[in-house]
């Protein structure tokens, strides 16, 4: 907890807490059971309240740092640009971002944003992101936040051999792969199929999908589940 709460007898009271571990581990979804490391008397259940526990994010790779900086030399800031716009966003804690033009009709934005990991933002995320970029874009610019919708994207795919140990290389370079389509984009069938080839090699098929999958301006793909075929 990150300050002293008094709990009256037969109550029941949310509190802030903030994690004492890097990454993001203390990330947990709303309504998850808790366990004390230390009961306290008279405490019976504890559990994530709605909004869940969110904000936790690995350091920051060099690469991705590199790429970070060599994308504000090569758009610098400007008088509310796109580039302005997702500059501010992950300023504020955003890591994927989509500038829609003309969200709510002409001279309005609208900025979907999610967090690390492509989970959707809390309110209170919402909120902070808002407010910051409120605090740096033009006067006259009218900007909408919002929560990305996470779209979760289930896989069947026919593995030869199939093997746990191709199943986890496979899975482990789809889940990035879906991560970088980012808020808007498209997951292509070749990209997929290529991404499953170089861990797994050619004797393989994706047989869900069948066609590339183009999603909205508020929509962000996750790697969902996958149905693993072994050959016939």
């Amino acid at each position: 907890m990150t300050q002293a709460y008094n709990l009256a007898a037969n109550s029941t009271t949310s509190v802030s807490v903030q994690a004492t571990t890097t990454g993001t581990v203390g990330n947990l979804a709303a309504n998850t059971a808790l366990t004390l490391v230390s009961p306290i008397v008279g405490v019976v259940t504890v559990a994530v309240d709605g909004n869940g526990l969110a904000g936790g994010a690995p350091i920051e790779p060099v690469e991705s740092w590199r790429a970070r900086i060599i994308a504000n030399i090569r758009a610098p800031v400007g008088g509310g640009t796109v580039a302005d716009y997702q500059r501010w966003a992950k300023a504020a804690g955003a890591a994927y971002v989509n500038v829609i033009r003309a969200w709510l009709g002409l001279g309005t934005v609208g900025v979907a944003v999610a967090m690390a990991g492509g989970v959707a933002p809390t309110p209170a995320q919402v909120t902070a992101i808002q407010a910051y970029i409120d605090s740096v874009r033009p006067v006259r610019g009218n900007v909408t936040v919002f929560a990305a919708t996470i779209v979760p994207q289930n896989l069947t795919i026919l593995l030869n051999p199939d093997t746990v140990t191709a199943q986890a290389a496979v899975a482990s370079v789809l889940g990035p792969y879906y991560l970088s389509v980012g808020i808007g984009g498209t997951a292509y069938l070749e990209q997929i199929n290529a991404q499953i080839s170089a861990v797994a090699g050619e004797e393989n098929d994706l047989v869900s999908p069948t066609a590339d999958q183009a999603f909205g301006a508020n929509q962000m793909p996750v790697l969902g589940t996958i149905a693993w075929q072994a050959p016939s």
